[in-house]
């Protein structure tokens, strides 16, 4: 059975003049791994594009063409997500009011209603933080969702010999 990955926008970032080389360079070996292997189901949604979009026009042209050659699945947004994503907000998870972070609290959701395994993030600010994952998972079990595993490319990198 194929691992379900959803891949948030941070992650496709670091394929764009990256100020962290190493995580630039993490994330094209993941994704040329993903290209040439069928372990991994490959997901992103609506709030990724959205947030592509407002990049200047360079980096959201290189961007794309990387969502084109991976060609992942693309989930929607939906009301049972908008509605997990309130409860985020009333757990006090995330600030409603700052863009950046409905964005993260809708890559979480999209992920929780879609049953997705792992979100692939380089967002350690507001993210992967041990009490928000304890947070999201608390919310998303008490609302009959499963726990997510937020992690980084490299977990999926095989280790060089």
């Amino acid at each position: 059975m194929k691992r379900k990955l959803y891949v948030e926008t941070s992650v496709w970032n670091q394929l764009y003049k990256s100020n962290r080389p190493d995580w630039h360079v993490i994330t094209e070996k993941f994704m040329n791994m993903v290209l040439n292997s069928a372990l991994y189901e490959i997901y992103i949604s609506n709030y990724v594009l959205l947030e592509i979009e407002e990049c200047y026009e360079e980096k959201r042209k290189i961007l794309l063409e990387w969502i084109q050659k991976v060609s992942p699945i693309l989930l929607d947004d939906s009301l049972e997500c908008e509605a997990m994503m309130s409860k985020y907000f009333d757990a006090g998870i995330l600030e409603p009011s700052k863009a950046n972070r409905y964005y993260d609290a809708a890559h979480v959701a999209v992920c929780s209603v879609n049953d997705i395994e792992y979100l692939l993030t380089f967002n350690f600010k507001h993210l992967v933080k041990i009490k928000k994952i304890d947070s999201f998972n608390g919310v998303n079990l008490l609302n009959g969702y499963g726990s997510l595993n937020f992690v980084n490319p490299e977990m999926f990198i095989p280790e060089e010999a």
